[in-house]
């Protein structure tokens, strides 16, 4: 990733702090990795939520545990500048993990956070040492290092640049299905915010460049159900011998049908009016796909890719980049239905979609239009209802968190880039719309990959690049 880690003058004595404890530093992240904060299951979430209260006031900050009915804690945490005039910036992130569904994939265990040499896990040599752990890279190991950032100016300055406000959750891996019981309660004191930065995984490429994302992509879970009833199919929750299929229509069959009403044989979406509120990407933001293009091989979704013998069409995969970073998508991830050792007609069936929306489009428009189409296509007793949604969010390029971001990529010798969007997706939308409509930023300096994949990590230089950066961008933002 080069040596050319430089920074400003100002924040001299803060990089060389960090460097002075960067041992302790790597040791306080690696003792929080290890707990495991698995919101699926419920694990050590209480324990996980705890602990990164106590960081908070270990640097002299504020910090509880806000209990959410019906699910897991947030931390809602703050630490104010001695300055009357200062911005105040949210800091949002997460503290929980997904499950471990392949244990015997991990070279090293998943919750050890051991520090290991690169090519170990079968990363580049060049990377130097790693560590290996869930939730390293996405995004639990991710915060720590921003909250010990803040603790290191503040030790070493006396004061700190800004106003934090940290929301810090517990359920992003499960959909964030409470957060908003949160946003309601601390309404007023949220909206005091200037700006929100979700410190982000690890964005830096092997090479160097810097991904900045200005906003998310939306969400939405769909499931498309049919059981038999009025219009066939058997009622009851019988299940026919499947024999009987002559003399009756079938819920799985019909629910496959639909699903091939929905797209052609190369993927595109016919959903009647699907792509009507879709903006297609303008020509900066080709600009910017064409810059990412160039360093495709260089980027974790190469990694993440490794199994894929042969992509869309025989194509390159960096062909389809554009669509990936600009376009929609409604993609069948599960369906759940029938039998393979027994020869019954089963009673129910059902399809999970998941929905990857564009800025100008909304999770309600289109469950509305997945609807009609289904019903004036002949499947009016397929049922589509939406679970979890996440709305777009979009922040100007020219907003101060935007520019603060790629000054201090250059302040650091750091070339960058712009995705359009994340392609996934955030409970940022919550912050970043009305009624709180503050801009949003999702960038940081250092390198990890392999986030919901077997050995997850991050470099132990990109610990060390993220806090001195996360320094640079304070110090910029606030004087912006």
């Amino acid at each position: 990733m080069g040596d050319k880690f430089k920074g400003i003058p100002e924040y001299k004595a803060v990089y060389e702090h960090i460097d002075k404890n960067f041992d302790k530093y790597v040791e306080e992240e690696r003792k929080y990795l290890r707990i495991k904060c698995i919101s699926a299951t419920g694990e050590g979430m209480q324990e996980g939520a705890e602990a990164t209260a106590e960081s908070i006031r270990a640097i002299g900050g504020e910090a509880i545990v806000f209990t959410l009915k019906g699910g897991h804690p947030v931390v809602y945490g703050k630490i104010k500048s001695k300055n009357p005039n200062a911005k105040t910036l949210m800091v949002y992130s997460f503290y929980d993990v997904v499950p471990i569904e392949h244990p015997e994939m991990w070279k090293f265990p998943p919750f050890a956070a051991e520090i290991v040499d690169a090519e170990k896990i079968g990363a580049p040599a060049e990377m130097g040492k790693v560590i290996v752990a869930r939730g390293a890279h996405d995004k639990k190991g991710v915060h720590l290092p921003f909250i010990m950032t803040v603790g290191a100016i503040k030790e070493v300055m006396g004061d700190i640049p800004v106003n934090v406000l940290f929301v810090i959750e517990g359920e992003e891996e499960i959909y964030t299905p409470n957060l908003k019981q949160f946003v309601d309660k601390y309404y007023d004191e949220l909206n005091e915010a200037d700006a929100i930065w979700s410190p982000g995984s690890y964005r830096q490429l092997p090479s160097g460049l810097l991904i900045i994302h200005p906003g998310y992509n939306g969400f939405m879970q769909l499931d498309l159900t049919v059981e038999g009833g009025s219009w066939g199919g058997a009622t009851g929750g019988r299940t026919p011998w499947s024999a009987y299929a002559a003399f009756m229509d079938q819920p799985m069959l019909r629910l496959v049908q639909a699903l091939n009403t929905m797209f052609d044989s190369e993927g595109k979406i016919l959903v009647d009016g699907f792509y009507d509120n879709w903006l297609a990407p303008t020509p900066e933001q080709r600009r910017d796909v064409e810059k990412c293009k160039e360093r495709f091989g260089d980027t974790s979704i190469m990694d993440d890719l490794s199994s894929v013998k042969r992509f869309k069409g025989g194509l390159p995969p960096e062909e389809w980049l554009e669509g990936f970073l600009t376009a929609p998508q409604i993609i069948p991830v599960g369906i759940n239905s029938g039998y393979i050792t027994l020869s019954y007609i089963p009673a129910k069936a059902t399809a999970r979609l998941h929905v990857r929306f564009c800025p100008n489009m909304t999770s309600e428009e289109i469950l509305q239009k997945v609807r009609k189409h289904l019903y004036t296509r002949g499947f009016p007793e397929i049922e589509v209802s939406a679970g979890s949604r996440h709305e777009t969010s979009r922040t100007p390029l020219s907003a101060d968190i935007i520019q603060a971001m790629v000054r201090t990529a250059e302040a650091h010798a750091v070339d960058w880039a712009l995705w359009p969007s994340s392609c996934g997706f955030s409970a940022i939308h919550l912050f970043a719309r009305s009624p709180i409509h503050k801009p949003a930023i999702c960038a940081s300096l250092g390198h990890g990959g392999r986030f919901h994949a077997p050995d997850e990590y991050y470099t132990i230089e990109g610990i060390r690049r993220k806090m001195k950066g996360v320094a640079t961008f304070l110090h910029i933002y606030a004087n912006m």
